[in-house]
């Protein structure tokens, strides 16, 4: 029996995702819901709701700084669900994982700089190294037996010398929904220590694992790897509170989470704000049930999406979903140019994702599709593409 609450549609405000639906579409039909950018349709689990009310009947909402409770929430955390020991000291709060990047590549590289990517992949990961003033250099993920791989020979010929010194990883994989295997991350980790690289591993996902599969926190294979990376871990995805602002960056070795403090600081901001703080120990404390539900929402979604393609169009290709609750779709078998596939997803059918070619090269062809919504809800949207696709011919 659920106990929570994911088939309730609700109407989003001040929503950027929903913002941007119109402003591509200022016609859009009302029961059009975006699945683009990753946050989920679905109503706030109760005890953050609940507890962040409760909160606001005695607090002050002054200045803050990360509280005991807070602290303890994301160690004990980290701890139960991945076998992730963190001190208090070495959690680094930041409003966010996209200003970490941004941070961590000011911090760790000196302008003209090569910064390794594996395309496609999260596209902030981009925005982050070249407006910086840093060189994308690109290390991209291949395509085997219909999983995405990477590629460690190229790697450590990308990384070997005194070049390239600064990896963006992401695990799980967005938009691919890969969770790497432990084997492969630890072929990673022999490179990054040979060639000495210093590795920020973007872990946002790590909550939202699908059965069959297991996420392995990188830092975790050995002492000496830890000394070499910058772990980023928020609740914002796994509890669909991005807008709180608040991520747990874990940052081992002092002299790197000092220069990386040292850098944010000159930016003029820190941490985040008190509500921030507690919605993270709330939904740490108290919605591991919410999570656990989610995820069969979640399964349940995909299974929904592969089979209208099966049933409707067989042809189109869509990768495993491993991680995350985003659905790697190609649609390269349409034959259309990206500027058509673009067009007739936003004005002929109503149908809102994050197209491919935005997450770099090999995302061409490629639309990622947010699954986190109402299972009802979805259908409704997959009758509208269904509809644009037979108007087409496309089925």
């Amino acid at each position: 029996m659920a106990k929570y609450d994911f088939t309730t549609v609700v109407k989003r405000v001040d929503s950027s995702k929903w913002l941007r639906m119109l402003e591509l579409n200022p016609a859009v039909d009302r029961e059009v819901i975006p699945l683009s950018v990753a946050d989920m349709e679905f109503v706030l689990a109760p005890e953050i709701k609940n507890g962040l009310q409760e909160y606001l009947d005695y607090v002050v909402l002054g200045y803050s700084q990360p509280s005991p409770a807070y602290l303890s929430a994301v160690r004990k955390w980290m701890q139960e669900r991945h076998d992730f020991a963190v001190s208090a000291e070495q959690i680094v709060p930041i409003s966010g994982i996209v200003p970490a990047l941004y941070q961590a590549v000011q911090s760790f590289t000196e302008p003209g700089d090569g910064v390794i990517v594996m395309s496609p992949v999260y596209y902030p990961f981009f925005m982050a190294i070249e407006n910086s003033g840093r060189r994308i250099e690109n290390c991209p993920l291949f395509l085997r037996d219909g999983r995405y791989r990477m590629d460690l020979e190229l790697l450590a010929k990308m990384t070997a010398g005194t070049k390239n010194k600064l990896l963006l990883f992401c695990s799980p994989h967005n938009p691919a929904g890969r969770v790497w295997e432990r084997r492969e991350l630890e072929g990673l980790a022999d490179i990054t220590l040979k060639n000495e690289l210093i590795v920020v591993s973007d872990e946002i996902h790590h909550d939202l694992v699908l059965p069959g599969h297991r996420h392995t926190v990188f830092q975790t294979l050995s002492p000496e790897l830890a000394q070499r990376v910058i772990t980023c871990t928020a609740p914002s995805k796994t509890f669909n509170i991005a807008g709180m602002a608040v991520s747990n960056l874990v940052i081992v070795n002092s002299e790197l989470r000092d220069k990386f403090s040292l850098n944010l600081a000159k930016t003029g901001f820190r941490g985040s704000t008190i509500l921030s703080y507690k919605a993270c120990e709330l939904a740490y404390e108290h919605c591991g049930g919410w999570l656990d539900e989610l995820m069969l929402v979640i399964k349940q979604n995909e299974e929904l999406v592969r089979n209208f393609f099966a049933r409707h169009c067989p042809e189109v290709n869509i990768v495993p979903l491993e991680g995350t609750y985003l659905l790697w779709v190609d649609l390269s078998s349409w034959g259309m140019t990206i500027a058509e596939q673009d067009a007739f997803l936003e004005q002929e059918a109503q149908f809102f994702t994050n197209h491919g070619h935005i997450f770099g090269s090999g995302g061409e062809g490629f639309e990622r599709i947010n699954l986190a919504l109402p299972t009802a809800a979805l259908s409704v949207q997959l009758e509208r593409l269904h509809a644009a696709m037979r108007k087409r011919g496309l089925c």
